[in-house]
């Protein structure tokens, strides 16, 4: 090769030049420099023919006159690498001493000469000659070549393999934004080895959507695998729970059915301000926490999958009776009556709602085991003072708030309990302020007509509510 012989007649000339600038004497292997004793260096052996990019060869850097000497410099040629665990450029040599070190080749087709300057000005090298090519055949591959994703953070496994017959390591492992890799076994780090048939598994998975790209990985053997990676487009989001989801309280007219779901409601105002979430609507008006388990996740047939990213809920009061008990104090009961069915209901709120949350929140982890659930709680409705336009006198209103506040407690306990992945958030001090006696109120008082289709949406969010609880919930979802 022209390349290959022009490097030689470049260590020929720069070993000419290095005889032409030192005194004659000193180029000798044991030469007078000066003083009373003789100066003399070598670097044995005076040429090194390697075989392959991996082998290694050991360099003797000797005094073999009397005189002590150091290294001013040392040059090594372009494509060569050494290991010098011994310190032999950094000491002072006495005569008769040597020193080894070692010296490798790290690309094909070089050739240069090893030289060493020293204080004594006898300056030895030796040609060091690299192999021409690889012997047998480069190849390399990543499978699957291409990998489409469902979810951000289900990891999927990648074979590194050398399909030729020759040995490559790897130079650099090249990832585009947008996704990420696990290599417990090392397979792309910097300097990994791979033999003739060898494999080894890596993962990879996206960190944001609408992500695509390669990963590649530039070995020394000119072969550069690579696999295409598709992002999912959208992260899915299932809104469960009953009417605080749902919307109920936020229409102005008739709904649209039986559920009362409404585009105000602050699933809808999450996904609005979401383009990369899309929602799978499932609460319903007057659900429990049964409605849920039978209707909105059943076993066969749930909206919920390992590639669930979000959901969200509201559940329990229903379960407690609580929009029961608000109507039938504010319409029917006496003040006496109302404050037992009220501590009937925090009964059964200590005793009953923890196991019925519980088993809801397992259905939920069991079918959306990668999702991350958002659990909201009800506010408090009432003022801590008096209201003359609530139908409810200040006890009840305390006692009522005080119901609300140990549902909230006990959805709270129960949400922590069920993992990491449930997080809870409090309206209780957002919405305060904005109770139903409220200039401002982001929840709905009593409708009075009981004909009205509208009946219902007494003490339910209004659409200022909604979006309140959509931001309390966009603080996970985004």
């Amino acid at each position: 090769m022209l390349s290959r012989a022009y490097n030689r007649w470049l260590a020929a000339a720069a070993s000419a030049v290095m005889a032409f600038s030192v005194p004659a004497a000193a180029l000798a292997d044991c030469t007078s420099y000066g003083g009373s004793g003789t100066w003399g260096a070598s670097i044995t052996p005076s040429s090194q023919t390697f075989s392959n990019l991996n082998d290694y060869k050991s360099l003797s850097i000797n005094n073999i006159g009397t005189n002590s000497w150091s290294i001013n410099s040392w040059q090594l040629p372009i494509g060569f690498t050494n290991n010098d665990p011994n310190g032999c450029f950094w000491k002072t040599y006495a005569g008769g001493q040597s020193c080894s070190i070692s010296v490798r080749p790290t690309a094909y087709g070089s050739a240069g000469n090893f030289s060493v300057t020293t204080s004594g000005g006898v300056n030895p090298f030796a040609y060091l000659d690299g192999p021409d090519s690889a012997p047998g055949t480069w190849g390399a591959s990543v499978t699957p070549t291409s990998q489409t994703f469902s979810n951000l953070v289900d990891s999927k496994p990648f074979t590194v393999k050398n399909t030729g017959t020759s040995q490559w390591t790897v130079q650099s492992p090249q990832l585009e934004a947008g996704f990420t890799y696990s290599d417990p076994n090392g397979c792309v780090a910097v300097g990994k080895t791979y033999t003739a048939g060898q494999t080894c598994v890596f993962w990879i998975r996206p960190t944001t959507y609408a992500a695509e790209g390669s990963f590649w990985i530039n070995t020394n053997g000119g072969v550069s695998p690579f696999v295409f990676l598709d992002a999912p487009n959208f992260a899915p989001y299932v809104a469960l729970g009953d009417s605080y989801s749902a919307g109920t309280g936020t229409n102005t007219g008739s709904y649209a059915d039986n559920c009362r779901r409404t585009t105000y409601a602050y699933p809808e105002r999450v996904v609005a301000s979401r383009p990369n979430v899309r929602l799978t609507f499932k609460a319903c008006h007057g659900a429990k926490t049964t409605d849920v388990l039978n209707t909105q996740i059943p076993t066969t047939g749930s909206p919920l999958n390992r590639d669930t990213r979000w959901v969200s809920i509201t559940i329990g009061g229903n379960d407690a009776g609580f929009s029961n008990v608000l109507k039938d104090c504010a319409f029917t009961y006496t003040d006496a009556v109302c404050l037992s069915v009220i501590e009937s209901t925090k009964t059964f709120i200590r005793t009953s709602i923890p196991w019925m949350l519980r088993n809801t929140y397992a259905r939920i982890k069991a079918q959306a085991p990668y999702a991350t659930v958002v659990v909201l709680s009800y506010p408090r409705l009432f003022p801590s003072g008096s209201c003359a336009t609530s139908l409810f006198s200040t006890t009840e209103m305390t006692k009522l708030n005080e119901t609300a506040d140990l549902l909230r407690e006990v959805t709270r306990t129960e949400t922590a309990g069920a993992g990491s992945q449930f997080r809870f958030k409090d309206s209780t001090n957002l919405f305060a302020g904005h109770d139903i006696c409220s200039s401002t109120e982001w929840v709905r008082g009593v409708v009075i007509d009981p004909f009205s289709f509208d009946k219902d949406d007494s003490f339910h969010p209004n659409r200022a509510g909604h979006e309140a609880y959509a931001g309390l919930a966009r603080e996970v979802i985004n």
